[in-house]
């Protein structure tokens, strides 16, 4: 397992080994071709909203992906299964979009090599949906509970077992494989009902539903890339715009995988 903080992640995954990576000064295929020794099979789930002091999203989901990719071509990898994000075909004008795709396109460009590109709705799992940091935020103030515009934004959300089982499959494949796609659950749900769900798992009183102008919201995700701190900003804002929906068929007829209700 290839990761920047090796002591946390060896706490969390006690039977694994951890080797230090950093992709945002990884950027060669040299700085990776020796990481890759005795390993098979690459997945590469990085990924950030946008730039910080910590991280450039250039690096992150460009320079620092598209080098371990070309490196993986250069030594004994067998396939690479890269996780993505379902929605940034919608999106035209962010960083993270651009970015997000333009690795989509370099890997989809490999043909000496298997690969699987994986783009999950919002990944949740036991009650407490994940993927931003913005729905934990909101469901857990006390005494309201404040909806982006009416609230109504659709999502499919999938469970993480369901998507690692999707993984699972794709490195136990047989065969060449060249495919991307679109992990979701079968109910299409609202921010509203997200919240409201979560707010429940968390025990928390039920408070009540305030909607929040948009124009407030853009505000604030201005304020957020001046910071750069916090889980509101222009990606998450524009993230929460789009439907974050698609149809399930595709990979259950490639998988045979039927992901679980909420």
């Amino acid at each position: 397992m290839l990761y920047r903080d090796v002591e946390s992640t060896s706490k969390k995954c006690p039977t694994a080994e951890v080797i230090y990576c950093d992709l945002n000064i990884e950027l060669t295929p040299q700085s990776w071709i020796h990481r890759l020794n005795n390993i098979d099979i690459v997945i590469n789930v990085s990924g950030v909203l946008m730039s910080s002091y910590a991280n450039n999203i250039e690096n992150v989901h460009v320079n620092g992906p598209q080098a371990l990719f070309k490196a993986c071509t250069l030594t004994n990898i067998k396939r690479i299964i890269h996780i993505a994000a379902l929605g940034i075909d919608d999106e035209k004008n962010t960083a993270y979009a651009l970015t997000r795709k333009a690795t989509e396109e370099y890997l989809q460009k490999l043909e000496n090599i298997d690969w699987v590109i994986l783009q999950p709705s919002l990944v949740y799992v036991s009650g407490c949906y994940g993927g931003t940091s913005l729905f934990r935020d909101l469901a857990t103030l006390p005494y309201f509970i404040p909806l982006i515009g009416d609230g109504l934004q659709q999502f499919q959300p999938i469970h993480i077992d369901d998507l690692t089982k999707v993984i699972i499959h794709c490195i136990e494949m047989e065969g060449k494989i060249h495919k991307l796609l679109k992990i979701v659950g079968p109910e299409i749900v609202t921010m509203k009902d997200i919240l409201l769900g979560f707010r429940r798992w968390l025990g928390v009183n039920p408070g009540r539903l305030i909607k929040i102008p948009l124009i407030f919201i853009k505000i604030a995700a201005k304020l957020g890339n001046f910071l750069k701190i916090g889980p509101i900003n222009s990606t998450a804002y524009n993230i929460l715009l789009q439907p974050n929906i698609t149809d399930k068929k595709d990979f259950i007829d490639f998988t045979s995988i039927i992901p679980r209700n909420l």
